[in-house]
């Protein structure tokens, strides 16, 4: 049994629905004005896919939930008929030097990024880095959003708007599904899909004037 999904194994897992997470935090920018939304971090290949064919099937090669969360950022896109540019998906090592790299480079684009989608707390820290490396603050110049809130990302100036996995409530299903099991229950290939909470604080607003 799984905190978490691999699909490759024959085992009962407990998950949140990752893409709709995703999907619900694009959208808030994109409710906000914003169109040109950097997505950190994509697959660990070494050169942006050209295509969203060859982006996923890079995805579907890397972790579940990675792949899930970039699926959700593209239905989010494409609900709002915004074209998808590769150009804007962060690709290569997953480490906090790396994302402060790539946001530089989203930043420096003739089009570039007006808000970010930040699916680790690595890539939350390194945006923050490229930001502040590049004279910019959020939400004036780049609204952002985050994966994984905790207390840090509440005490930040101005605080972060954050998805909030359920941790407490994830482990207490998992722990009730494992008992199960141990009590005599067949193991399957279920799985229990949790929700997600999109925390809103301060760090969303409409792209620059």
């Amino acid at each position: 049994m799984l905190v978490g999904e691999v699909p490759s194994l024959d085992l009962d897992a407990v998950v949140i629905d990752h893409r709709d997470a995703a999907r619900e935090a694009v959208e808030r920018l994109i409710a906000a004005g914003h169109r040109r939304i950097g997505f950190v971090w994509g697959p660990p290949v070494p050169e942006p896919p050209a295509t969203r064919r060859e982006l996923l099937a890079a995805a579907s090669r890397n972790l579940w939930t990675d792949g899930e969360r970039l699926r959700g950022y593209l239905d989010a896109l494409d609900d709002a008929r915004i074209p998808f540019d590769p150009q804007l998906v962060m690709v290569g090592r997953k480490v906090e030097e790396r994302v402060t790299e790539e946001v530089a480079r989203m930043l420096a684009l003739p089009d570039r990024i007006t808000a970010l989608f930040c699916t680790e707390t690595e890539a939350v820290t390194g945006a923050l880095r490229a930001l502040r490396a590049a004279g910019l603050s959020y939400p004036r110049d780049v609204a952002l959003i985050g994966f994984d809130d905790s207390a840090w990302a509440a005490v930040m100036d101005p605080p972060l708007t954050m998805i909030e996995q359920p941790v407490h409530d994830l482990g207490a299903k998992a722990a009730e599904v494992l008992l199960d099991i141990v009590r005599g229950a067949e193991p399957g290939r279920q799985t229990h899909t949790l929700r997600s909470r999109l925390i809103e604080r301060s760090s969303v607003a409409p792209p620059p004037a």
